[in-house]
């Protein structure tokens, strides 16, 4: 990746470059006086903000023995199993490893039945903490819902929903 700054820097200078294009002036200290007063941070462009933040906590384990450490005593292991493999169709592969905060989300909401909030930085897992424990509820209740091939339907169907996959 590019520094962010240079890449700023030269997508400011095409735009003006841009801007100058059509509007040519027979001399040069208009052109400059013009460059000038358009090339200020709050007229066409502002400055990136650029915020440094720390790496989310990783848990030791991935959600596959995260699910059977907290449901495994509560549920029948091929629920858990169930759960497991329809998570990993995509919101978390089977070498991931979830956050802390999604782990206690997930232990809050799923397995105490607690209300939760997560209130964390941009790229952290929100809806990962959201979709967790409607996924695990959902699993939980297909149990009930008859044969086999009834929950394998809803859950491709679910994932589809869900990962916009085709």
């Amino acid at each position: 990746m590019k520094n962010p700054i240079s890449v700023f820097n030269n997508l400011r200078e095409m735009y003006l470059r841009y801007l100058e294009s059509p509007f040519d002036l027979r001399y040069p200290d208009l052109v400059q006086e013009r460059r000038r007063l358009i090339d200020q941070d709050g007229r066409i462009y502002r400055y990136p903000l650029i915020e440094a933040i720390p790496s989310y906590r990783k848990c030791d384990e991935t959600f596959d023995q995260l699910a059977h450490t907290l449901l495994d005593p509560a549920w029948p292991t091929g629920l858990v199993n169930e759960l497991a493999e329809f998570v990993s169709l995509g919101l978390f592969p089977a070498d991931r490893q979830p956050y802390t905060h999604q782990r206690g989300s997930f232990d809050e909401s799923a397995i105490q039945h607690h209300d939760v909030i997560v209130t964390t930085g941009t790229g952290s897992g929100k809806t990962e903490c959201f979709f967790l424990p409607v996924a695990a509820a959902i699993i939980h209740e297909s149990a009930n819902w008859g044969t086999t091939f009834i929950l394998a339907s809803r859950v491709v169907r679910l994932s589809n929903i869900f990962f916009n996959t085709t």
